[in-house]
């Protein structure tokens, strides 16, 4: 039996089509996710009015995702837009037969993809390269800077946070932190630096951060605003 299978649908909902991928797996249940598109993971057996349903039942999450993409400035799929240290740069992706490849020229990213599912994974790999050369370099000139020191630094991608502190003074930043403007990533690491003193948000902690960086109330509101997803 063949090991996967792929195709294009739509549904039509509230008057407009609703394109979606199905990949036919020898998996047991469907799975949904959205990338650029939304996805589907379904078993060979299953037909394609339960895949249909699947997709009504779960419609208003998935169209509320899709649209959080769509206006996200900092990391936009679907416009082949992505900004990395306050800077925008076009993804110009191919597919081919080959491995997937990527290098950036000015500010195009050029992609050489086995498959369209392969750009975030491609994306992923632009960030944590990035987050080795500009993020050690920048935690080690701000904590120079500001005299507080660090054990070790680490980057990886991680969706829910920007970065931690752990009890021995490792840091670990998000790779995704790339995507951020200078001042925002600063705020990231002074954050991080400063928990390496006081391992909580208390007042002294607060208090530390804002003699740092004062106006760091207004740099948190700015990225609040950046979904992570």
């Amino acid at each position: 039996m063949t090991k996967t299978k792929t195709e294009k649908s739509y549904i039509i909902y509230n008057g407009e089509n609703i394109y979606f991928t199905i990949t036919y797996k020898n998996v047991k249940n469907m799975t949904l996710r959205v990338k650029d598109n939304i996805q589907v993971v379904a078993p060979f057996y299953v037909p394609k009015t339960e895949i249909n349903n699947f997709i009504y039942r779960n419609i208003d999450k998935l169209l509320i995702i899709l649209e959080k993409k769509s206006n996200n400035t900092y990391f936009n799929h679907q416009k082949n837009i992505v900004r990395m240290i306050g800077e925008d740069y076009n993804i110009i992706a191919n597919i081919s037969n080959s491995k997937s490849t990527w290098k950036i020229v000015g500010n195009n990213i050029y992609m050489n993809l086995k498959s369209i599912d392969d750009k975030e994974i491609v994306l992923r790999r632009i960030f944590k390269k990035k987050a080795e050369e500009y993020l050690k370099m920048r935690i080690d000139e701000i904590s120079s800077a500001i005299s507080i020191k660090y054990n070790s630094v680490n980057f990886k991608w991680m969706t829910t946070k920007w970065g931690y502190c752990d009890n021995k003074n490792n840091i670990v930043l998000s790779t995704k932190t790339i995507i951020l403007d200078k001042n925002m990533i600063d705020y990231i690491i002074v954050h991080e630096l400063c928990h390496t003193i006081e391992h909580n948000h208390s007042k002294k902690f607060w208090l530390l951060v804002s003699k740092i960086m004062p106006n760091y109330k207004e740099i948190i509101k700015k990225i609040k605003l950046i979904n992570l997803i």
